[in-house]
């Protein structure tokens, strides 16, 4: 039933497009300004964001999903329990995610590696680890639609996460493309993200195929480009 991957993961897509395309202006300056400390930005991607999620939720059919089937478990572990193992990993990721902030940037700075790159291959891999084997559990299912759109959706969120850092750093503008990796990580990520947009849009086998190898080949050429 999760074969045939809906529009609203596609609109989803579509956003996070529209959000990479923003983020070029930003660069260029074209958009680069601030409301009440607030970079134009931000504004975007928070609007960009709550209309991806208005679509996730009109693409609800109300219908069991095999994700159900992940959750629960043989037990048939209670809601209070299944909370407390949903908090007990959520804090788990959270602290792991700040240790490897800093291990990257201890890496960086001892190999001399752009923080841009070391940001993208250690802490992105290691970070996204967890989408990865719920990814391929979905995939196991053969719920192709809620594997396409845990990954989309987790690619939205990363963008709103932005958001939230900017609405707490008052003098600190953190969008900053100083860094050719991160200027590079921009481009190939937002052609990446047109060929999956075109992927999921299209009915053509071989279409397909040609995206996904181009979608692959943004990321090599990304750790290849100095």
């Amino acid at each position: 039933a999760g074969s045939k991957i809906s529009q609203g993961n596609i609109a989803v897509a579509l956003f996070v497009t529209l959000i990479y395309g923003a983020s070029i202006l930003n660069w260029f300056n074209i958009i680069n300004f601030e409301i009440a400390t607030i970079n134009t930005l931000t504004i975007i991607i928070l609007l960009l964001y709550v209309g991806g999620v208005k679509f996730l939720a009109r693409d609800n059919n109300g219908s069991e999903t095999d994700e159900c089937k992940i959750c629960s478990t043989k037990e048939h572990d209670t809601v209070r329990k299944t909370t407390l193992k949903f908090i007990a990993t959520s804090i788990g990721i959270v602290i792991s995610s700040i240790a490897m902030t800093y291990i990257s940037d201890d890496l960086a700075i001892h190999y001399n590696i752009g923080l841009g790159l070391c940001g993208a291959i250690f802490l992105g891999v290691a970070t996204s680890l967890p989408e990865v084997s719920s990814t391929i559990a979905l995939f196991r299912l053969r719920n192709y639609n809620a594997a396409v759109g845990n990954i989309i959706g987790s690619n939205l969120f990363n963008f709103l996460v932005l958001c939230i850092v900017d609405l707490f750093s008052f003098s600190i503008n953190i969008y900053d493309f100083s860094d050719p990796k991160v200027e590079n990580l921009l481009t190939f990520g937002a052609i990446a993200t047109i060929a999956t947009l075109y992927m999921l849009q299209s009915r053509k086998s071989y279409t397909k195929i040609l995206c996904i190898f181009g979608a692959i080949a943004c990321y090599i050429a990304f750790l290849m480009v100095d």
